[in-house]
Protein backbone atom coordinates (compact mmCIF):
# COMPACT_ATOMS: atom_id res chain seq x y z
CA UNK A 1 0.00 0.00 0.00
CA UNK A 2 2.78 2.66 0.96
CA UNK A 3 4.39 1.84 -2.50
CA UNK A 4 1.26 2.40 -3.95
CA UNK A 5 0.97 5.74 -2.21
CA UNK A 6 4.74 7.04 -3.36
CA UNK A 7 4.34 5.94 -6.96
CA UNK A 8 1.30 7.72 -6.78
CA UNK A 9 2.96 10.88 -5.50
CA UNK A 10 5.63 10.55 -7.49
CA UNK A 11 3.46 10.53 -10.84
CA UNK A 12 1.49 13.40 -9.29
CA UNK A 13 4.58 15.80 -8.84
CA UNK A 14 6.01 15.16 -11.91
CA UNK A 15 2.64 15.73 -13.75
CA UNK A 16 2.18 18.76 -12.34
CA UNK A 17 6.43 19.96 -12.95
CA UNK A 18 5.16 19.14 -16.88
CA UNK A 19 2.19 21.29 -16.54
CA UNK A 20 4.56 24.05 -14.96
CA UNK A 21 6.84 24.17 -17.35
CA UNK A 22 4.25 24.28 -19.61
CA UNK A 23 2.19 26.86 -18.64
CA UNK A 24 5.42 29.01 -17.32
CA UNK A 25 7.58 27.77 -20.83
CA UNK A 26 8.72 30.46 -23.88
CA UNK A 27 5.71 29.41 -25.42
CA UNK A 28 3.25 31.14 -23.27
CA UNK A 29 4.55 35.13 -22.63
CA UNK A 30 3.67 37.31 -20.06
CA UNK A 31 1.36 40.17 -20.51
CA UNK A 32 2.65 43.33 -19.80
CA UNK A 33 1.06 45.46 -17.10
CA UNK A 34 -1.09 47.90 -20.09
CA UNK A 35 -2.00 44.33 -21.59
CA UNK A 36 -3.65 42.90 -18.66
CA UNK A 37 -5.25 45.98 -17.95
CA UNK A 38 -6.80 45.53 -21.45
CA UNK A 39 -7.80 41.95 -21.13
CA UNK A 40 -9.01 42.22 -17.35
CA UNK A 41 -10.58 45.35 -17.91
CA UNK A 42 -12.75 45.03 -14.58
CA UNK A 43 -9.95 44.45 -12.15
CA UNK A 44 -7.46 46.72 -10.62
CA UNK A 45 -4.11 47.51 -12.07
CA UNK A 46 -2.97 47.51 -8.68
CA UNK A 47 -2.78 43.67 -8.70
CA UNK A 48 -0.80 42.81 -11.46
CA UNK A 49 2.21 44.75 -10.52
CA UNK A 50 5.02 43.50 -8.41
CA UNK A 51 4.74 46.55 -5.76
CA UNK A 52 1.14 46.50 -5.43
CA UNK A 53 1.58 49.02 -3.22
CA UNK A 54 2.74 51.15 -6.15
CA UNK A 55 -1.21 52.05 -6.69
CA UNK A 56 -2.75 53.93 -3.76
CA UNK A 57 -5.94 54.84 -3.94
CA UNK A 58 -6.54 58.05 -1.51
CA UNK A 59 -9.91 57.79 -0.19
CA UNK A 60 -9.24 60.80 2.45
CA UNK A 61 -11.10 62.88 0.51
CA UNK A 62 -14.24 61.15 0.15
CA UNK A 63 -14.00 59.87 3.76
CA UNK A 64 -13.86 63.72 5.16
CA UNK A 65 -16.43 64.40 2.66
CA UNK A 66 -18.62 61.85 4.14
CA UNK A 67 -18.09 62.64 7.58
CA UNK A 68 -19.53 66.38 7.79
CA UNK A 69 -21.93 65.20 5.68
CA UNK A 70 -22.85 63.04 8.14
CA UNK A 71 -22.04 65.60 10.71
CA UNK A 72 -23.97 68.43 9.51
CA UNK A 73 -27.42 66.24 8.92
CA UNK A 74 -27.84 66.09 12.51
CA UNK A 75 -29.17 63.06 12.13
CA UNK A 76 -27.65 59.31 13.02
CA UNK A 77 -26.24 57.45 9.92
CA UNK A 78 -24.01 54.47 10.08
CA UNK A 79 -22.46 53.83 6.88
CA UNK A 80 -19.59 51.65 5.63
CA UNK A 81 -18.06 51.70 1.86
CA UNK A 82 -15.05 49.29 0.75
CA UNK A 83 -13.26 49.96 -2.42
CA UNK A 84 -13.42 45.86 -2.98
CA UNK A 85 -9.97 45.70 -5.72
CA UNK A 86 -7.39 47.23 -2.92
CA UNK A 87 -9.52 46.72 0.15
CA UNK A 88 -9.28 50.38 1.12
CA UNK A 89 -12.53 51.49 3.29
CA UNK A 90 -14.35 54.20 4.94
CA UNK A 91 -16.55 53.23 8.41
CA UNK A 92 -18.75 56.24 10.09
CA UNK A 93 -20.32 54.99 12.72
CA UNK A 94 -20.34 51.16 11.92
CA UNK A 95 -19.41 49.69 14.70
CA UNK A 96 -22.27 51.11 16.75
CA UNK A 97 -25.34 49.28 18.07
CA UNK A 98 -27.83 50.42 14.66
CA UNK A 99 -31.29 48.89 13.82
CA UNK A 100 -30.73 48.91 10.17
CA UNK A 101 -34.00 50.19 8.69
CA UNK A 102 -32.46 50.06 5.18
CA UNK A 103 -32.36 46.67 5.02
CA UNK A 104 -35.96 46.78 6.09
CA UNK A 105 -37.22 46.62 2.40
CA UNK A 106 -35.30 43.22 1.18
CA UNK A 107 -37.48 40.99 2.88
CA UNK A 108 -40.28 42.80 1.97
CA UNK A 109 -39.41 43.35 -1.43
CA UNK A 110 -39.02 39.14 -1.79
CA UNK A 111 -42.31 39.20 0.25
CA UNK A 112 -44.09 41.19 -2.91
CA UNK A 113 -42.22 39.71 -5.41
CA UNK A 114 -43.43 36.04 -4.07
CA UNK A 115 -47.03 37.59 -4.01
CA UNK A 116 -46.83 38.35 -8.06
CA UNK A 117 -45.00 35.20 -8.98
CA UNK A 118 -48.03 33.14 -7.02
CA UNK A 119 -50.81 35.64 -9.09
CA UNK A 120 -52.35 36.76 -6.09
CA UNK A 121 -51.07 40.78 -6.23
CA UNK A 122 -50.74 42.84 -9.72
CA UNK A 123 -47.26 44.21 -10.73
CA UNK A 124 -48.61 48.00 -10.82
CA UNK A 125 -49.93 47.88 -7.60
CA UNK A 126 -49.00 50.48 -5.53
CA UNK A 127 -48.46 49.45 -2.02
CA UNK A 128 -47.63 51.20 1.03
CA UNK A 129 -45.92 49.76 4.16
CA UNK A 130 -47.73 50.74 7.79
CA UNK A 131 -46.37 50.21 10.83
CA UNK A 132 -48.77 47.68 12.86
CA UNK A 133 -48.71 47.85 16.75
Amino acid sequence: MKKALVILLSISIALNLILLYIWFGKDNPKLSIKENVQVYSFLSKRIFTEDQNEYIINLNPLRQALRAYVQNSGKKIQLYFEYLPSGSSIGINHQEDFVAASLFKVPVAMAVMKQISEGKLNENRILTVEENI
